[in-house]
């Protein structure tokens, strides 16, 4: 696993290496945990080097070092590990030493830096629920990452999203509760709402279902604020304040679906964005393929099979894409 993770954040680990990596992140949180603690570490080694590479820093090194290894002998807990060299770990042992030396240059610029650090989640192909220090609650779509300061309720409630989020908000009307990400920023006291902000995405999307949200766009003091029911969209720095028409919204949290006389176009585009998969036509679709249906905690392979019955479709798969070949109505 150490491996892995090392190849990985050396830009050097093969197609086989980054699926072994994935599915074993995804296996546990606190495999998720571990890797991130890898990756944060790696950051600060490489901030290290931007500061360093930009200026001098006027610090007292001697004295500083001698500190720094007082409070490390003080806290730290001693792990012995008996290492027998061969030849065949050779390759490994060099992967370790560097690893050793970027957690040791993270470990003295984050004591240098004095700055709060970061805890950070990251889904693969599961969806996780977090629980904040403020008692907040939120649930992370998988390809999802969400990160906050340690000082994370103290003075202010700030966190960064990339992916889908839903929150449900502990009220405090002295802390608003910010949510920066690539292209905008909401800002809550304490309401339930869904945000979709995928960094490969050209849109980002709010829904509210309880309360009032503040949707703005980033460095700009162009804003809407959305009551529940609303849904705010920033598409090429356009900002819109909609009736959120979408029922689905949440079906990659609830896995429940509802569609009433939906286009088999618009059911296609739905279940890619619940279920994360590859649907495509390779046939122009019939107006007469429309969709009344529900589904709850449903595969999709079974609600492939519901569509294959009621719109007599055919499809074939090829890996992970899915391509629908014929239409019968």
């Amino acid at each position: 696993m150490e491996t892995w993770i090392a190849n990985q954040l050396a830009g050097e680990s093969s197609p086989a290496e980054e699926k072994q990596l994935q599915e074993w992140i995804a296996e546990s949180p606190s495999n998720e945990k571990l890797y991130l603690d890898f990756k944060n570490v790696t950051n600060l080694g490489q901030r290290h080097y931007d500061v360093t590479s930009s200026g001098t820093v006027n610090i007292d090194v001697n004295s500083e070092w001698v500190q720094f290894i007082k409070n490390i002998e003080a806290k730290k807990e001693t792990k012995v590990v008996s290492l027998a060299i061969e030849t065949a770990s050779y390759n490994w042992l060099k992967v370790a030493a560097s690893v050793v030396l970027i957690i040791g240059v993270g470990l003295v610029v984050n004591y240098f830096s004095g700055q709060n650090s970061l805890t950070q989640y990251q889904t693969a192909e599961n969806t996780q629920e977090i629980i904040l220090p403020d008692g907040s609650t939120v649930t992370l779509n998988n390809h999802s990452s969400l990160s906050y300061s340690d000082d994370f309720g103290e003075t202010a409630r700030s966190l960064s999203l990339s992916g889908e989020a839903f929150f449900d908000v502990t009220k405090d009307k002295e802390k608003p509760f910010i949510i920066s990400t690539q292209k905008a920023q909401v800002q809550v006291l304490g309401t339930s709402f869904n945000v979709r902000a995928y960094e490969e995405s050209e849109l980002a999307e709010v829904v509210v279902t309880i309360g009032v949200v503040k949707f703005s766009k980033n460095n700009s003091a162009e804003a809407v604020t959305l009551k529940a029911g609303d849904k705010g969209v920033l598409r090429s720095d356009q900002l819109i304040n909609k009736v959120n028409e979408d029922v689905n919204f949440l079906a990659w949290k609830t896995r429940k679906l509802i569609f009433e006389e939906e286009s088999l176009a618009s059911v296609i585009e739905t279940l890619n964005r619940t279920y994360q998969i590859n649907i495509s036509t390779g046939i122009d679709i019939p107006e007469c393929a429309e969709v009344t249906v529900a589904f709850e905690q449903q595969t999709i392979e079974a609600i492939l099979n519901v569509l294959k019955t009621t719109l007599d479709l055919e499809y074939k798969t090829d890996g992970d894409k899915i391509e629908i070949t014929a239409v019968g109505c």
